[in-house]
């Protein structure tokens, strides 16, 4: 009696063990760089580069009501 019906399932079982793996090292590599943003985060980087954009924008606002109220002033 030959067994060679079981090949498929074996293979199955191969593909299915080793993609696993990947999906383990793939798993492990997102969680390290999840906690490298974290670390950069909770070091206020984001918060300076969000408070100075904010700045940034006030000025130009600024910028353009000064000129809005120049033209208005002609």
């Amino acid at each position: 009696m030959t067994i060679d019906f079981l090949d498929p399932l074996e293979r199955g079982v191969h593909e299915a063990a080793s993609r696993l793996a990947q999906l383990a090292r793939e798993n492990e590599e997102l969680r390290r760089r999840l906690a490298e943003l974290e670390a950069r985060a909770g070091e206020g980087g984001g918060e300076v580069s969000w408070r100075s954009e904010r700045e940034e924008i006030r000025q130009r606002v600024a910028r353009l009501v000064e000129r809005l109220e120049a033209l208005a002033g002609e």
